[in-house]
């Protein structure tokens, strides 16, 4: 349908009621009433209802208001609103509309049945409402989730997030405030979010309460995109009849984390007993170690791990087993000499973390992401046997319980290495002691009774240092013994023989080769069967050696003893059961505990009893497993009547077996450093919980990046949870900031030691953050605070002050300011610039007309076409008012053709600002006048520049506008002439410099019947200068009045001069009157006190007024030409026809003579056009009963036509130029001479 054509739109157009809806703060429409589809049509809507749906009121009229219903809307509403129209009833209603640009919006309406009596037609009326978040029921709403301790949110029917309390907020990574509007949908990972929607029907379909459970487990999505688990609960609500989703969250991510590490310490305990088992069970070495690396990927998840046994100078390994994911090819040897990371775990006896050692960089330059290596020594008791290495992409992501585990792992390894060696050494003695059983007679010896001959094995020649197969008589035997046991050997050996007993003896021997040895000799005789010995025979071990050891032995206990008494700390031994059966003094003088009681095992009772039970099964686990004893308790000092902490140690000594047969260990007084530690923890949580409190973000990094602490602003203001960041790098938690400011800000601080104070925009997280970075030996000391709301009141400011606020362009400064850089330097760039002046063409009358908010519409929709050209390089901006002007750089250099770019730009701007505004809804074309200039290459300045560019546009919108016009330097001509003038205008009143000058009226007898008085400046400078140059200058500057008041009484003043001559007869002298003189408060009283002051007749005077006088305060003005009309003064309408030309207003006038302007004269009778309008106008006079006078008659044949037009009076120079009174004079003298009738 043709909406021009609806007469009900017709008789809409014509009602009051748009006027009375306009400014309603509640929507309104009227429509038509019918049911059927497609349904009523939209005749009237308010703005606040285009306000409300996002459309224009064109695109609503003659539609359905079905265009704004969707998907949510409820259709039970619709059915209910269908039955109260039939039934011709008001309805009350809410539901789901949506906007133009798609947005949901609940709305609650009523709607009436009306009937317009003057046409008697029926329509609706609607009164709509947007239902928001100002609703009493969802303020209260909002205070209920604000006091929640889960994370709560409430959602409308279309999704959209309107509240949402602090803990939801931190939980989906949103700054406070800003999760309010946010489609739920967002908050659900991208791959399900396709689906969500669905699932928001099903609910609102059957909204049933669904309680938060382990099984309700989901994943979120963070505003910065990351995933975490949630529990989520869901409960239906109504608010404000509008049904509304609550729902409950909880960020389980911490729960997730300790249920995953009690997993990961399940599976690694399991794995460690199994690991252990299999050592227990017999494993071989290399079984055991290709266990281990596999662990360390499986359990651990390394990308790659490889043990290495170290030789006997620690200075090469041995790689043993090795795995990875990456099939990296490893080397069978490893050079040690030079690696750090091998010589800090060695020395150290703990892990190590570091670059890649140098020895393995070549190994791994095809995996760029293994960066870093972590390495574990093998550690036994008394020697570190071999290495583990390990490696990950990126980081290692160990924590504390990881770093346990691995070192358990290694220790289990170590153990069952031990426990397998030890085995192995066993079963190498046993093996020994088999072959030695089995060749005892070649360690031994044997005599032959009746050959008299000894008979030596290998081991005993050896002994003597014999050759092999050596044989001795008894004698020759007992000469190797030393002469202070030959006797006794003697005796022993031949009682052996004689009588057969057994004897077992040491002695000393001298050797073949002068070697003293101590050796033990043992001989038993072998009988027949008669008892007789024949035999005898024995074994020879050489014992020198052993004894030595048992004597050094002997010597070392003493020597331990002396020292442990000497020793100032606590030493104590105790067997291999760990029963105590040593300790030195200094027990019995901190304790009264002597050794004697000591061994009762009594001691226990000088230990703080609360440390008793902690000690006892230290103690027993470590005598259990044979492992290194360490333990921290306090020991009663019994002269100071107090408990102090001691720190006791333990090692195992093992015998040739691997037994342990004693324990050696010592305490040490640690009081003072354990009350120092807990001072120092003290302050550290007291600091801490400072730190914690303080509105300021800071955390600290250490001397390689990693962070150290990261308190809970922190966590707040850089959306990141502290266990994530903490023992991580700067750099990996936040890799943008990486190369940018604060990157490095940061480094300067560390590498110079310099504090550091700057401000950093955060773009990930919209925010600006001032940083303060304090440096120490050991890293930095970073406080931050979020400046985010300062900045943007700095920018608002600054942006306020450079723009325009209406229409956001550049403002006067801003366009100053870049016009005075490009001044600056134009001597460097060689090429002009261009500026220009714009001005809208008439605006004034647009916005007394139309209203200051149509004229502000425009004002934006100029400033949009002007932004356009921003594109192609040029600047614009607004002056102020209707002004704007546009910047061009990078001109041609040559001045002409730069003023020829100038022009075809401005002529382009023209035509942009020229098209109709239609799409900006205004419905209307505008003009505009443009003045240009360029700017100089040398010693050009802003001044100048405005000066040049006001010439061009004044000069342009007195060229009848919508030109464009360049700066001419003969418009700086006219200009300074025009500024003399306006300098010199009141001057030369006061110097009495203007007079008037008369120009005779003459009839068509040739009879000179009046003159008109013309102003004239006589300069005594410049001359005569004519009136068409000061005349506008004064109308314009507001001195007309001033001028005309003195020329009047100038002119009377010669009036009654020329009276008293008798000079002027019956002539009558008229004066121009000025629209700003006429309209002067006093202007009737100044006449009437001329008049009296010089005395002149009134009837002999004439008003001359233009028609502009009839423009405003017509009243004001009948009023005072009848005041002064009856003084006697007459009224002519001066160039009748070229203003202001309305026949109701002339005849409400007192007139008697309109006067034919010059520019309808100067053509007669050849332009047809002027001689219609001049036959018009003497007829007009004449049915108006006024007289007729032409102007600017210069020829007889334009007199002879006038006359026979019925036109009488003339004035022009035909018959006289403006003449001097004097001349004046002359003039009326000539012409009575020569024209009687002038006599």
């Amino acid at each position: 349908m043709n909406l021009s054509d609806d007469p009900m739109l017709h008789a809409w157009d014509r009602s009051l009621f748009e006027a009375a809806m306009w400014n309603s703060p509640d929507a309104v429409i009227v429509t038509t009433t019918e049911l059927e589809l497609p349904g009523p049509r939209i005749l009237y809507a308010n703005p606040a209802f285009c306000r409300m749906t996002g459309y224009e009121v064109e695109e609503l009229l003659g539609q359905t208001p079905r265009m704004l219903q969707g998907p949510e809307t409820d259709p039970k509403v619709l059915e209910a609103l269908r039955e109260s129209l039939i039934c011709q009833e008001p309805f009350l209603g809410s539901t789901i509309n949506y906007r133009k640009d798609g947005i949901p919006y609940q709305v609650e309406w009523s709607i009436s049945h009306v009937r317009d009596k003057a046409d008697n037609r029926a329509l609706y009326v609607s009164i709509q409402r947007v239902v928001n978040a100002n609703s009493a029921r969802l303020q209260h709403m909002e205070a209920i989730l604000r006091a929640a301790p889960v994370g709560l949110m409430l959602t409308g029917p279309g999704g959209l997030i309107e509240s949402a309390n602090k803990i939801a907020e931190q939980a989906f990574g949103y700054l406070p405030g800003k999760l309010k509007g946010v489609p739920v949908d967002m908050l659900v990972p991208e791959k399900f979010r396709a689906q969500h929607p669905h699932h928001r029907h099903d609910f609102a379909r059957d909204p049933k309460a669904r309680l938060m459970m382990p099984q309700r487990e989901l994943q979120g999505q963070r505003q910065d995109r990351s995933l975490f688990p949630l529990e989520v609960g869901l409960a239906p609500i109504t608010i404000d009849g509008v049904p509304h989703t609550l729902a409950s969250v909880i960020d389980i991510s911490e729960r997730k984390k300790t249920e995953q590490s009690m997993a990961f310490h399940a599976q690694l305990q399991a794995s460690l007993a199994a690991f252990g088992q299999a050592g227990l069970k017999g494993a071989s070495l290399n079984e055991l170690y290709r266990q281990t690396v596999e662990l360390t990927i499986n359990l651990f998840g390394f990308e790659a791990a490889l043990l290495v046994e170290l030789d006997s100078s620690r200075h090469q390994g041995t790689v043993v087993a090795a795995t990875s994911t990456l099939n990296i090819v490893w080397p069978e040897n490893l050079t040690l000499n030079g690696d750090m990371l091998a010589t800090a775990a060695m020395e150290n006896s703990e892990c190590a973390i570091d670059e890649l050692p140098s020895t393995l960089r070549e190994t791994l330059k095809k995996w760029p992401q293994l960066t870093k290596a972590l390495c574990i020594p093998i550690q036994e008791p008394n020697r570190c046997w071999g290495l583990l290495y390990v490696f990950n992409k990126g980081q290692t992501p160990l924590n504390d319980s990881g770093l346990q585990g691995l070192s358990s792992l290694t220790h289990t390894l170590a153990s069952a290495t031990r426990r397998e060696r030890d085995q192995r050494e066993r079963r190498q003695v046993t093996h020994l002691q088999s072959i030695a059983g089995q060749m005892a007679n070649l360690g031994g010896w044997s005599y032959d009774a009746q050959s008299n001959k000894l008979h030596f094995s290998d081991e005993v020649c050896d002994i003597h240092e014999l050759p092999y197969g050596s044989r001795l008589t008894f004698d020759e035997a007992l000469a190797f013994y030393l002469p202070k046991h030959q006797q006794r050997i003697a005796e022993r050996g031949r009682a052996c023989i004689s009588t057969g007993m057994p004897f077992d003896e040491e002695a000393e021997i001298l050797t073949a080769k002068g070697n003293q040895r101590l050796v033990r000799v043992i001989g038993a005789c072998i009988s027949d069967e008669a008892n007789a010995v024949f035999k005898v025979q024995g074994a020879f071990q050489d014992i020198t050696d052993q004894r030595r050891v048992e004597q050094s032995l002997v010597h070392s206990q003493e020597r331990f003893r002396q020292l442990s008494e000497a020793m100032p700390t606590i030493v104590w031994t105790a067997d291999a059961d760990g029963r105590l059966d040593y300790a030195n003094r200094r027990l019995q003088e901190v304790t009264g505990i002597s050794n004697g009681v000591l061994l009762e095992g009594k001691w226990i009772h000088a230990l703080h009893p609360d440390d008793v039970a902690r000690c006892k099964k230290v103690w027993g686990d470590a005598v259990a497993t044979q492992k290194n004893y360490h333990i921290d308790f306090r020991l009663y000092h019994k002269s100071d009547n107090y408990y102090r902490w001691y720190r006791v140690s333990a090692v195992p000594a093992l015998d040739e077996h691997g037994q342990v047969n004693k324990w050696y260990g010592s305490g040490l007084d640690i009081h003072d450093r354990k009350v120092l530690e807990e001072e120092l923890t003290q302050s550290a949580n007291t600091l801490t919980q400072t730190l914690e409190s303080i509105t300021d973000g800071f955390f600290t990094l250490d001397r390689h990046w990693n962070f150290q602490y990261f308190n809970i602003e922190a966590e707040r203001l850089l959306a990141k949870p502290r266990d994530v960041v903490l023992n991580q790098p700067l750099w990996g938690i936040f890799p943008e900031i990486t190369g940018s400011h604060a990157g490095d800000e940061f480094r300067q601080a560390m590498t110079e030691q310099a504090t550091r104070h700057f401000e950093y925009f955060f773009a990930v997280l919209d925010t600006w953050l001032e940083i303060h970075a304090y440096p120490s030996n050991k890293g930095l000391s970073v406080y931050f605070r979020d400046v985010t709301d300062r900045k943007r009141s700095e920018a608002q400011i600054e942006f306020l002050a450079f723009h325009d606020t209406l229409t956001h362009l550049p403002n006067r400064r801003l366009f100053q300011k870049r016009l005075d850089s490009i001044i600056t330097t134009q001597h460097k760039t060689k090429a002009y610039a261009g500026v220009m002046l714009i001005d809208l063409d008439h605006f004034k009358v647009l916005n007394d007309t139309w209203g200051h908010n149509r004229g502000d519409q425009l004002l934006k929709a100029v400033a949009r076409r002007l932004e356009s050209l921003e594109n192609d390089g040029l600047h614009v901006a607004r002056l102020g008012g209707d002004e704007f002007t546009v910047l061009l750089e990078h001109l041609s250099p040559l001045q002409e053709e730069a003023t020829h770019q100038l022009q075809l730009a401005a002529e382009r701007v023209r035509a942009l600002l020229n098209e109709p505004y239609e799409t900006e809804s205004l419905g209307m074309r505008r003009t505009c006048s443009i003045g240009a200039t360029l700017v100089g290459l040398d010693s050009d300045s802003l001044e100048e520049v405005m000066k040049r560019l006001d010439l061009a546009l004044y000069d342009v919108k007195h060229r009848n506008r919508n030109a464009v016009v360049l700066f001419d330097p003969v418009m700086q001509a006219k200009a300074d002439a025009r500024a003399w003038l306006e300098g010199g205008i009141l001057a030369g009143i006061q110097a009495n410099e203007f007079i008037p000058y008369y120009q005779p009226k003459i009839d068509s007898s040739g009879r000179c019947v009046g003159a008109e008085a013309l102003v004239r400046w006589l300069h005594p400078e410049k001359g005569l200068i004519p009136p068409g140059d000061f005349i506008p200058i004064a109308e314009e500057i507001g001195l007309i009045g001033i001028l005309g008041k003195e020329i009047f009484k100038k002119v009377c003043e010669q009036m009654a001069h020329w009276m008293k001559l008798n000079v002027l007869g019956d002539l009558e002298i008229s004066v121009n009157v000025s629209v700003r003189q006429f309209h002067e408060g006093d202007f009737v009283n100044d006449v009437v006190t001329v008049i009296n002051e010089t005395g002149i007749d009134p009837t002999k005077l004439q008003f001359e007024v233009t028609e502009t006088l009839l423009l405003d305060k017509l009243e004001q003005t009948v009023e005072r030409m009848h005041a002064l009309r009856k003084l006697g003064i007459s009224f002519a309408l001066d160039d009748f026809g070229t203003g202001y030309s309305s026949l109701a207003y002339l005849k409400q006038l007192p007139l008697d003579v309109l006067k034919i302007d010059q520019s309808f004269v100067k053509d007669l009778p050849d332009d047809s056009n002027d001689v219609a309008i001049v036959q018009t106008i003497i007829a007009l006079a004449n049915s108006l009963g006024l007289d007729v006078l032409a102007e600017g008659v210069e020829t007889v044949e334009i007199q002879d036509f006038l006359i026979q037009e019925h036109c009488y009076v003339f004035q022009g120079y035909l018959y006289s130029r403006p003449l001097s009174p004097k001349d004046f004079e002359h003039y009326l003298k000539t012409i009575a001479t020569v024209n009687p009738a002038n006599q």
